[in-house]
């Protein structure tokens, strides 16, 4: 299968449901804020296996984390806690980048809408509800909504549409 097909499709899902979004330059990635969060879920397509496409769901928790030789073990030994409560995603220090990313992948070949709007729901509210207890856990980092105001906008948004998913009870985790 094509990637722009599914790209083509995400697409047409996001607008349906009426999620605000923010198109690349290259309209191939999608990024979706949370509505009143802290925290964005970017979606971006990788060829994967014969021929499918993995449709990668990723928020970035915290930026500028201080990696020290110390503070390693405890910054894994915490995203390791949060693997094995979160039933969805997953957490992981990108140390090249001093980034801790939730991510979720999606075979995208026989994607329905549903399974889309709720994974991306799901994904952004855990980044949203993990990013102010992670910072306090391990003393560093920095929210990255907090960082992306600092640095001033980078993306306009394609419309300022109510997101799907405005209206749903903060997921259990």
């Amino acid at each position: 299968m094509s990637n722009q097909r599914i790209i083509q499709q995400v697409h047409g899902i996001l607008a349906r449901e009426d999620v605000r979004f923010a198109l690349s330059a290259d309209r191939e990635s999608f990024l979706v804020p949370v509505p009143h969060g802290s925290a964005a879920v970017l979606i971006d397509f990788h060829p994967w296996g014969r021929g499918q496409t993995m449709i990668s769901l990723r928020s970035e928790v915290l930026v500028d984390v201080e990696v020290t030789e110390e503070s390693r073990l405890q910054i894994l030994e915490h995203l390791n806690a949060l693997n094995q409560s979160s039933l969805f995603g997953r957490f992981y220090l990108d140390a090249d980048r001093s980034t801790i990313v939730l991510r979720h992948d999606l075979l995208g070949d026989e994607l329905q809408a549903e399974e889309l709007i709720n994974a991306l729901y799901t994904a952004g509210l855990l980044a949203d509800e993990t990013d102010d207890e992670l910072m306090h856990e391990i003393g560093t980092g920095t929210r990255a909504s907090d960082a992306a105001d600092r640095e001033g906008p980078v993306v306009e948004f394609f419309d300022d549409s109510t997101p799907a998913w405005q209206g749903l009870a903060p997921i259990a985790r």
